[in-house]
């Protein structure tokens, strides 16, 4: 048992499922046909031949898109290499509630776990779901928008654990007990959902007061 929760362990289980197991189907293909078209591309450049060209081409690619979709940082925050600025926390997450705000294929937004409960420690990460607004086109918009996201919390060095959901989906993959953070609810799904959510902004504020006094 303490071998699977090793670094290694966790480390290797990350980049072999990367999120897939969680992942909205939309998101899953999506991954999966990045998986396809970068051994495609890798395999026809390596100067081997026969299965096993085809199988490093494979491992690259699946490495390469790991980078992105493994959510690296926040791997590293869970197995507590490095640490987590309050300023630098906050002024990501107050510019990524700026980006969501008035997305056309998302009904919402909210954070849970640390923040939720009023906890922040150097190695606190954003669990943040979009809530997708039903049907293939904006499912894929909203997975798109995931993964861009992702890609730029890699590259501000951001800890960012991210995924879509349908309603349906969220609610039967997220603690029920838990106060979310509402970044996005235009329509009230989230706020009627839960017996009790944080508003964005007093969220914000009580953060600022409490690891930002400067500011």
């Amino acid at each position: 048992m303490e071998l699977l929760q090793s670094p290694l362990a966790v480390t290797l289980s990350a980049w072999f499922f990367q999120g897939m197991l969680y992942m909205n189907r939309y998101e899953l293909i999506l991954k999966l046909l990045l998986d396809i078209f970068l051994t495609v591309c890798i395999g026809f450049i390596i100067p081997f031949a026969g299965f096993m060209s085809w199988f490093l081409a494979w491992l690259i690619a699946h490495t390469v898109n790991a980078i992105f979709n493994f959510q690296p940082i926040a791997v590293m925050r869970h197995m507590g290499v490095g640490e987590t600025d309050p300023k630098h926390f906050i002024d990501y997450v107050s510019r990524m509630h700026d980006r969501i705000n008035e997305k056309a294929f998302l009904q919402g937004a909210a954070s849970y776990g640390s923040l939720s409960r009023g906890m922040f420690k150097k190695t606190t990460d954003l669990d943040i779901r979009f809530l997708m607004v039903p049907g293939i086109v904006n499912g894929v918009r909203a997975s798109n928008f995931a993964f861009v996201e992702r890609v730029r919390a890699l590259l501000h060095r951001f800890p960012l654990d991210l995924y879509a959901f349908t309603l349906p989906e969220l609610l039967s993959k997220m603690r029920r007990d838990e106060i979310p953070v509402v970044f996005y609810d235009p329509d009230g799904l989230i706020q009627r959902s839960y017996k009790e959510v944080l508003p964005f902004e007093v969220f914000r504020k009580s953060f600022v007061e409490k690891y930002d006094p400067q500011k």
